[in-house]
């Protein structure tokens, strides 16, 4: 089913780029922006009724509600906090700072979410119900086959992400051009938010598949509050960097949480190995950045660097699955 799905946001994001284009031209205002939003809600319902036959109607089922009360009630939550974790950050700085700061801090958090979102896209769209199938016909196999499918997740949100740390200044310049300067360190800050982000968003969907929602509510309820917390008191004393490396401490707890549940409850699976095995994914990223980082201080070019840190992420990858 997943191919009528491809099919349908594909052809949903080609119309919305087609038209958002449009606009633009036609309008040079911010309603290029308002309308591609609109069409492209519009185009996936549409799609949605032409890719499938069923029709919905009203009806009521008294244990189905009950049923997806208790547990939709604790998404419902995580929903609500996501929004607050994503958008109040923006608030914070357009109040503080004015929209001056804001305009470079919002592109370049969108830039730095942008690899984030499509993976968490695709993470949430396969992890949830392979395990949740894994559970139901062989759980025995649930603790390795979680570990596996984390590694990888958590490899690609490394091999996707990282990299906008070490080519922040590039990457702005050669998109948006020189004026738009002052988006370059925070998207270097930023592009750390977003591993974490992504980190975490690999154990959420296990969490509901095993029937747990509530805990990862529970973690989002911590984030937020942190996340709110030090924004009020970073971004006016630190200003666009404050709210950055709010976005990192934030992230990184919402992580930390989730790690410490999977370790907790993966029955059968010794602690340690566990942990092992589920960190392993950060401490090769953080050696492959790190021989980066000290060849582009040397002077090497911005290729060299990236060509760097994806030689030593895969060979280290190589060497531990090998040893």
């Amino acid at each position: 089913a997943f191919r009528k799905l491809t099919i349908q946001q594909r052809v949903a994001d080609i119309l919305t780029f087609v038209v958002t284009i449009v606009l633009a031209v036609i309008t040079h205002n911010y309603l290029a922006l308002v309308g591609s939003q609109l069409v492209s809600a519009l185009t996936m319902v549409l799609l949605s009724y032409s890719i499938c036959s069923y029709r919905p109607r009203i009806a009521f089922d008294g244990r189905a509600l009950r049923d997806s009360f208790h547990f939709g009630k604790h998404l419902f939550v995580v929903s609500i906090l996501t929004f607050v974790t994503t958008q109040f950050d923006n608030f914070a700085v357009g109040r503080y700072l004015g929209p001056v700061a804001l305009g470079p801090y919002i592109l370049a958090y969108r830039l730095a979410m942008l690899p984030v979102d499509a993976l968490i896209s695709i993470l949430n769209s396969v992890l949830f119900p392979a395990y949740s199938k894994i559970r139901l016909t062989d759980s025995d196999r649930l603790p390795s086959f979680f570990l596996k499918l984390n590694t990888v997740s958590a490899g690609l949100v490394f091999a996707a992400v990282a990299p906008l740390a070490l080519a922040a200044r590039p990457l702005i310049y050669l998109l948006y051009g020189h004026r738009w300067d002052a988006a370059c360190a925070p998207l270097a800050i930023l592009a750390f938010a977003g591993i974490f982000r992504g980190l975490a968003c690999t154990i959420s969907p296990w969490l509901v598949s095993i029937g747990r929602p509530d805990l990862d509510a529970k973690c989002k309820m911590v984030e937020a509050t942190v996340f709110v917390s030090l924004t009020l008191i970073l971004v006016p004393r630190f200003g666009v960097a404050g709210a950055a490396w709010t976005g990192v401490a934030s992230y990184a707890l919402a992580y930390a949480m989730r790690l410490a549940l999977a370790v907790r409850l993966l029955e059968g699976a010794p602690a340690g190995p566990t942990f092992i095995g589920l960190v392993q994914p950060l401490w090769i990223a953080a050696l492959a950045f790190v021989a980066s980082r000290l060849l582009s201080m040397a002077g090497s070019p911005l290729v060299v660097s990236l060509s760097a840190y994806y030689c030593v992420l895969l060979g280290l990858v190589y060497l531990n699955n090998r040893f």
